[in-house]
């Protein structure tokens, strides 16, 4: 937009000196010189607006490289916050490629290491001393299910035995025996 002022208002000084040469040939043709000045004043002023304008024109120029300027500073910080960043990214990238070697190491012998847990397990119970003998739960027309079933056999739950209520009945007391129990506390123990 500055430059597009900057060339209209160039354009305007350049129609503006024309019609001032333009005014000074045919004055020195004719003499009549009120009407040459005239016409000078008139292209003297429309030479003051289209300078103006170009002023006013050149001023959005230098504000804007002024700005360009200034802009640029931040632009160069951050691109060196992005640098900065895909260097930051790159080391995650092989952080992350390490760590899944080492996950992929450390668990690729898991399910022999769970495999042979298991044995260790069923031998506890099923070795060659043991009288253990295992049950299967399985209904005979279910022998070979799909899902993995669990029973858990606990000791049998029995139904507690109701609680037996005492009364406590009081002795009626009366006023005499209280009256006595008073003086003999008074004077007593």
């Amino acid at each position: 937009m500055a430059l597009s002022a900057l060339a209209d208002a160039t354009a305007t000084v350049a129609g503006s000196l024309n019609v001032l040469a333009d005014g000074l040939e045919s004055s020195l043709g004719e003499t009549d010189i009120a009407d040459s000045l005239t016409q000078l004043t008139s292209a003297l002023q429309q030479l003051d607006a289209g300078y103006t304008l170009f002023e006013a024109g050149l001023g959005s120029y230098l504000k804007g490289v002024n700005d360009l300027s200034s802009g640029y500073g931040d632009f160069h910080g951050g691109l060196l916050e992005l640098n900065g960043g895909f260097k930051d990214f790159g080391q995650g990238i092989k952080d992350l490629h390490e760590g899944t070697d080492l996950l992929k190491d450390e668990t690729s012998s898991m399910p022999d290491k769970i495999q042979e847990e298991i044995d260790n397990l069923l031998d506890e119970y099923t070795g060659e001393n043991k009288d253990y003998k295992p049950v299967s739960f399985t209904s005979e027309k279910n022998m070979e299910p799909d899902l993995l079933q669990f029973v858990i056999r606990i000791e049998g739950v029995e139904k507690p035995e109701e609680p037996v209520t005492v009364e406590i009945v009081q002795k009626e007391v009366t006023l005499w025996q209280t009256i006595w129990k008073r003086i003999v506390s008074l004077f007593g123990s």
